[in-house]
């Protein structure tokens, strides 16, 4: 972590404890990611999520709050009754299906509290230290499907699926394993996303 990082870590935490920065703000994230993402997800924070939109979509969810705005841009086959199922207010999404370019970056940045990247082709890793400035200073964090440089990274792959046991039917759940940072929990992928509780086996 370099000096300018630290510095500011030390300030949010005062901020925190002396009431001028909501505790809430730093401590945002859904209780079933609690396990993996145990401090939250900082303003200006930047997390990758690979293998579950439905982790998307419930981070993006609960990062935006009850008046929050969320900026979808160059995420393809996006599945909006998916995303609505998991929280997310769509009357507060705006979705740009073109990939992301500094000049959309930027503006999105400036205008929402949370953003969605699922292609970002004609960025440079320039362009992406520049985006994780912007993001800082804003205070806006990225949600992102595709690899960033300094994102908190979230591995999900599905383990188990309820509701076509005969070959027909339609998915009830999905167990989905994730993994963050040495940390791992097992999801239950349904109306909505909550820690997997298997049933107990009754002799």
């Amino acid at each position: 972590m370099d000096r300018l990082a630290h510095a500011r870590s030390i300030l949010q935490v005062a901020e925190t404890r002396t009431g001028v920065r909501p505790p809430d703000e730093e401590d945002r994230v859904p209780d079933a990611l609690r396990g993996l993402l145990p401090r939250g997800v900082p303003a200006g924070g930047i997390v990758h999520v690979s293998g579950s939109r439905t982790i998307v979509w419930s981070l993006a969810a609960t990062l935006m709050g009850s008046r929050g705005w969320c900026v979808v841009i160059g995420l393809r086959d996006v599945g909006w009754y998916a995303a609505k199922q998991a929280g997310l207010d769509l009357a507060r999404v705006l979705y740009l299906p073109t990939g992301a370019t500094p000049p959309v970056l930027a503006a999105a940045i400036d205008g929402a509290d949370v953003l969605i990247v699922g292609s970002a082709r004609s960025l440079g890793a320039g362009d992406q230290r520049a985006v994780a400035g912007r993001l800082r200073n804003r205070g806006t964090r990225l949600i992102t499907t595709i690899p960033w440089p300094g994102a908190t990274q979230i591995t999900a792959s599905v383990v188990h699926a309820h509701g076509c046991d005969d070959g027909a039917g339609y998915l009830t759940e999905r167990v989905i394993h994730a993994r963050s940072q040495g940390r791992s929990v097992r999801l239950a992928a349904g109306d909505e996303l909550t820690a997997y509780r298997p049933l107990a086996v009754v002799s």
